[in-house]
């Protein structure tokens, strides 16, 4: 029963915010963040930095030696506490930025470029059905507008740009259609989570409904 009171009580403080931003919804805020922060900080540990890190240097350090350098890293990063040290800071910060921005590129390429690029070579063999060649018809021509409407090259007023403008506007139409429907995904989400935190209040926490 305390669990329930205490989201019970922290979901009404968040629904306060349709009424007015009070100090109510503040404080759900910080307390979000604060849970947050620990939990990152808890998986860190137990995950990465206590048994890859900290556990190997302590039962044999010299058989793991390459380790002292995330280690050193690690020191480096919290030398922004002391001011004459604090430029000791950005060299793990660039590390980090360097490998989170080449993974963020390898993912991009091999998990989103890739796979809409292949799925893009559909056939149109009329041997499919009207249906099916309909369908991969719309796919193919769907992403060369969408391409195209991203192509700054050609000038408007050239004849290239004027023989690229009404593609490059069904294009554009189509980037609206694919924004809208992923802000119509995003807000049914939100509604299933408010439909969800309102039977909870009626159904474990009220007993109104069952």
């Amino acid at each position: 029963m305390v669990g329930v009171w205490v989201a019970a009580i922290l979901t009404l403080m968040i629904l306060s915010y349709l009424l007015w931003d009070g100090p109510l919804f503040r404080v759900t805020q910080h307390v979000l963040v604060g849970v947050a922060a620990g939990y990152a900080v808890v998986v860190a540990y137990r995950g990465v930095l206590g048994p890859k890190l900290a556990r190997p240097l302590l039962t044999d350090p010299l058989a793991n030696w390459p380790l002292f350098i995330p280690a050193l890293l690690c020191l480096f990063l919290l030398a922004r506490f002391v001011p004459r040290l604090g430029r000791l800071t950005w060299i793990p910060l660039a590390y980090l930025v360097g490998v989170g921005a080449a993974l963020s590129l390898g993912g991009i390429l091999v998990g989103t470029i890739w796979p809409q690029t292949a799925a893009t070579f559909v056939s149109l063999d009329l041997g499919l059905g009207l249906g099916q060649w309909i369908s991969n018809l719309v796919l193919v021509a769907g992403v060369i507008c969408t391409l195209l409407y991203f192509y700054f090259t050609a000038r408007p007023e050239s004849l290239g740009g004027k023989a690229l403008s009404p593609w490059a506007k069904a294009g554009r139409l189509l980037v609206m259609v694919a924004l809208g429907a992923a802000f119509g995904g995003m807000v049914t989400g939100r509604v299933s989570l408010l439909i969800d935190r309102v039977y909870f209040l009626l159904r474990d926490w009220l007993g109104v409904i069952r």
